[in-house]
């Protein structure tokens, strides 16, 4: 037998290295150029700092300054069973706000970075509880399947 497979499939690290490129397979598909990684471990974010989770994205949008953001809808948390995305809901909604002020991690203004709000807000959830903006996606829905089918290791378990 392969030593990198249990008896449920692919060990730890051979898990994540499939994960890893699947991901960066799926963006190239959907035509993003940079995928930034924050270092936390998957399924583990319920017990991070929001606070530390925050901070790191007050840097990213300073440091990309977007005009919108696309994020796990924090008011449809409650519907949410996995606590990665809860988290993630609540601290990009906070830093929709904190990212604009200069009272906010200040460190990150010698490095050249500044306030920077985000101008738009879009939520998505495995349950909505209000759909607020419809959005006609057939004209690019064919490669969004092909995106969400690189996962295979992630469908898969």
């Amino acid at each position: 037998t392969d030593d990198r497979y249990d008896s449920v499939g692919l060990d730890e690290q051979a898990t994540i290295a499939a994960n890893t490129r699947e991901l960066h397979a799926a963006a190239r598909l959907l035509g993003i150029s940079e995928i930034v990684e924050l270092g936390w471990q998957t399924d583990r974010l319920g017990d991070a700092s929001e606070v530390a989770l925050r901070e790191r994205f007050i840097y990213h949008v300073r440091r990309l300054r977007p005009y919108a953001v696309l994020s796990f809808d924090p008011y449809g948390a409650y519907h949410e069973d996995n606590q990665d995305h809860v988290k993630v809901a609540q601290a990009v909604d906070e830093t929709y706000w904190t990212a604009q002020f200069d009272k906010h991690h200040p460190e990150h203004f010698a490095e050249g970075l500044a306030p920077h709000g985000v101008y738009e807000r879009w939520y998505f959830a495995r349950r909505l509880t209000e759909v607020t903006t419809p959005v006609d996606i057939s004209t690019t829905l064919t490669v969004k399947v092909e995106a969400a089918l690189a996962h295979s290791t992630m469908m898969r378990h």
